[in-house]
């Protein structure tokens, strides 16, 4: 860090480079460990859901961003292990999930019963999310995974899971 000195009142300060005393950055590091705090905090009673799962949930994409931006934990999972992601993609929101993804948060997790990201995706038959998932995830589901969902879901979303698992030969 580099210091200088400043004159006020008869008394000498060290100043930051950028113009602020001691007393002023300490006062920042401060807020910003706050601002830390309650960005990272859960929601009580909403089974360790962070606000940024909670933005997701709802696609509130700008506050997603801004919470990004902040230095939230993308990758913070609830009591039932589910991430940010996870929730975007289970609620259908493709804007967010992209967003979300871009920011390096991981496609391939599982929340504690084993339901994965694309799972979450094809239980709800959005078609869109998941051809755009099938192009992102490194381990596809299996027919036992299918099955399980198979009565009320999208079979235009089950054809593009099983045209991926036989080109990619599984």
């Amino acid at each position: 860090m580099s210091l200088g000195t400043r004159r006020r009142r008869g008394e000498v300060q060290l100043v930051h480079k950028i113009g602020h005393t001691l007393r002023q950055m300490r006062a920042l590091q401060k807020e910003q460990q706050s601002v830390q705090q309650i960005v990272n905090a859960t929601v009580p009673g909403g089974g360790g859901k962070t606000a940024l799962m909670l933005a997701a949930w709802r696609g509130h994409t700008t506050l997603v961003m801004l919470l990004i931006a902040r230095g939230v934990a993308i990758e913070a999972r609830n009591t039932a292990g589910r991430t940010a992601l996870w929730w975007a993609l289970d609620a259908g929101h493709a804007t967010t999930a992209r967003l979300l993804q871009t920011c390096d948060a991981s496609v391939d997790v599982q929340d504690t019963r084993q339901v994965s990201c694309i799972m979450a995706a094809y239980r709800r038959g959005n078609v869109e999310l998941v051809r755009w998932l099938l192009g992102c995830v490194s381990q596809l589901p299996s027919d036992a995974e299918l099955k399980q969902c198979l009565r009320s879901r999208s079979k235009k979303c089950l054809y593009f899971i099983r045209a991926e698992r036989k080109q990619r030969g599984y």
